[in-house]
């Protein structure tokens, strides 16, 4: 009886932690790139399929997580492999190291989540980006780029 008791909390504990039998699966950032144009800052989304934008995060490259503009459901859409920020929507800095996390969910994948992740240097207005190298966070083209 004591195993089973045993057993019962481990399998219950793993759950909570999100590890275990299930397993659980967090997918590498993938490299947005970032770009200029009459419309504002526009990031490439791959294969955007049905997927929309679920979250939007931007703040400065050093700061912690959760600070700075982060909005659930920001009514951004992606068109022609794009989502664009509006200066309207956004006003990003002259100058500095910017960090900008979008979330997309789709309704329909199996895989219903991705994590797209664009790190870039304002210079005069103008965005640089930086080298999958050069990224915070550990991102798809880094691992392959490893290999």
């Amino acid at each position: 009886m004591k195993t089973s008791k045993m057993s019962i909390i481990a399998l219950f504990s793993s759950f909570l932690t999100g590890c275990g039998m299930l397993g659980y699966y967090v997918s590498p950032y993938e490299i947005a790139q970032v770009s200029k144009n009459n419309t504002g800052l526009c990031f490439q989304i791959t294969k955007p399929g049905d997927y929309y934008v679920h979250y939007l995060s931007i703040r400065d490259r050093n700061a912690p997580e959760m600070s700075g503009f982060n909005r659930l459901l920001p009514a951004l859409k992606i068109t022609s492999n794009q989502m664009c920020i509006p200066e309207a929507y956004y006003k990003f800095p002259e100058n500095g190291e910017i960090n900008v996390d979008i979330a997309l969910h789709s309704p329909t994948k199996v895989m219903k989540r991705r994590n797209i992740v664009s790190e870039f240097r304002m210079v005069n207005g103008e965005p640089q980006p930086f080298t999958p190298r050069e990224y915070s966070v550990p991102t798809a083209d880094y691992m392959r780029e490893k290999e």
